[in-house]
Formats: structure tokens, sequence, C-alpha cells
């Protein structure tokens, strides 16, 4: 009983590390396969406006959640 435990145990584990090493490098085959591609494009997958953009969404989220904060503290 404990042997077929671990044998359970043994092929469950093996197969979330194969699932686990060919979800690492099908996302590395897709990471090379993008910046090949934005290569022959010539398209940068970052622009310099996206910093901007990033930086005005995180300025307003922190100021949405400054005022939920306060809202709370006056109820």
């Amino acid at each position: 009983m404990i042997i077929q435990g671990f044998s359970i145990m043994l092929s469950g584990m093996g197969t979330v590390f194969v699932f686990l090493v060919i979800l690492i490098f099908s996302v590395i085959l897709m990471s090379n396969i993008i910046s090949m591609s934005s290569k022959k494009t010539g398209h940068s997958l970052q622009e310099k406006h996206n910093h901007r953009i990033i930086a005005a969404l995180t300025a307003v989220a922190f100021d949405q959640i400054e005022k939920q904060k306060l809202q709370e503290e006056v109820q």
C-alpha cells in the first residue's frame, strides 16, 4: 500500500516536472520568435512614450487607492 502511494506520488511529480520543463522551453521559444520578428520589422517592443503612459496610469491608480483609503477612514 505504501509502495503504491510512493509510485503514484513519483509519477505525479514526474508529470508536473515534465509539464514545467515543456512550459519553460515553449516560453523561451515564443520569446525568441517575437524578438526575431520585431528585429525583421524594425518595430521596437518598447517605445519611449510607452513609459509615459505607464507612469500616468500608475499615478492614476495610486491616486484612486489614496482616495479610497480616505473614504474608508471617514466611514
